[in-house]
């Protein structure tokens, strides 16, 4: 897959919208094939894609089907200012789906909670105006909300000027030359169909087909192939392993890859939302990895602690001489110990171990 996407990428007889096609193909016939064993894995996602394949949306997931169009239709009498647009009768929508949204409280910023930008995205299946995709999932899921599927970002071809309510093709700039405010956003990729002008740097990375936070590749990230994903520069203890964002979060189960929150890559190279992190931190659970068992951080100072716990708090009559075979989750060997009701140390110094069985118990010395 690695040496394929490559490919794509040098090819300098493709568009940087053809190769965009055509690497999200190829990550979503991969992600579709999980299930499949060995090799035909690979293979089957490799024959699945191929020039002429358009980008889907397979990775978002699916929601409750649209209700049915008369009600939408009935719903939509109101049409824009002006349209720019192949049709000849413009569409129409709601007075609350032309109605403009704000980035802030006080009404200053045009946008939503999520972003700072002066359009919304047409559906491309249902034709409703969203500011986001984000925003279109939350309202599907609030009751007596019109059900709707997932906003296909690669998909959208048509927005509207929240300053004009001017509906007209994708572009960095409004089509309307009367407009007050022509430019929708500091930032847009036309790409993921971005646009946003918050403080924080964003760039596209044409391997995850994406666009994350960050100044952009070789500046402070680079893309980890075997991970497929963004790895800051200043991680020189990165851990490999293979499409490890493809999954789900191991705490609260939703997706990563495209996730909005911070991720947070734990000691040994798994990774999980920076809240879910925080969670499990803040409740004093054991520092391990859902997904692994291995300690999630550098655990010398609690090991301390607990060896020092150990030496002021001697075993009482009938377990001076108890050992115990454990397995250490951290070093993965498994060997015998001195037992001890604060902790088991492992011989490679950690804590972070399984009693298998306990030996000599009541035994006493001489």
């Amino acid at each position: 897959m690695e040496r394929v996407i490559k490919s794509i990428a040098k090819d300098a007889s493709l568009t940087s919208q053809q190769k965009s096609s055509m690497i999200q193909s190829l990550r979503t016939a991969v992600f579709n094939n999980a299930g499949s064993v060995g090799g035909k894995r690979s293979s089957e996602a490799l024959q699945s894609t191929g020039a002429t394949t358009t980008t889907s949306s397979t990775a978002i997931g699916r929601s409750a089907p649209l209700r049915s169009q008369s009600m939408l239709a009935n719903r939509r009498t109101h049409a824009p200012a002006s349209y720019v647009g192949g049709d000849v009768v413009a569409p129409t929508f709601t007075e609350a789906e032309l109605r403009a949204t704000y980035h802030n409280q006080g009404g200053g910023v045009l946008g939503c909670v999520h972003y700072a930008r002066k359009c919304k995205l047409r559906h491309p299946v249902s034709g409703r105006l969203y500011t986001c995709r984000l925003c279109c999932n939350q309202e599907s899921n609030q009751p007596n909300k019109e059900t709707d599927l997932p906003l296909d970002r690669f998909q959208v071809k048509e927005i509207l000027c929240m300053t004009c309510c001017t509906l007209q093709p994708t572009s960095p700039t409004c089509k309307n030359s009367s407009c007050a405010s022509p430019t929708f956003a500091s930032y847009n990729c036309s790409i993921c169909n971005l646009y946003d002008s918050s403080d924080k740097s964003i760039y596209h990375c044409p391997y995850c087909n994406i666009c994350r936070t960050g100044k952009g590749l070789g500046i402070d990230f680079r893309h980890c192939m075997r991970c497929n994903a963004c790895v800051g520069l200043a991680d020189d203890k990165h851990v490999c392993i293979a499409q490890t964002l493809e999954g789900n979060c191991p705490v609260c189960a939703e997706s990563m890859f495209e996730s909005t929150s911070p991720l947070r890559r734990v000691r040994c190279g798994h990774v999980l939302h920076l809240g879910c992190y925080n969670m499990l931190v803040q409740r004093g659970q054991d520092m391990c990895c859902p997904m692994c068992k291995k300690s999630m951080d550098n655990m010398d100072d609690t090991f301390a602690l607990l060896t020092a716990a150990i030496k002021g708090q001697p075993m009482p009559a009938g377990y001076e001489n108890a050992r115990a075979k454990i397995y250490c989750q951290d070093c993965q060997e498994t060997s015998e110990t001195a037992f001890h009701f604060v902790g088991l140390l492992c011989k490679c110094g950690s804590y972070n171990t399984r009693e298998i069985q306990r030996m000599g118990v009541g035994e006493t010395a001489g």
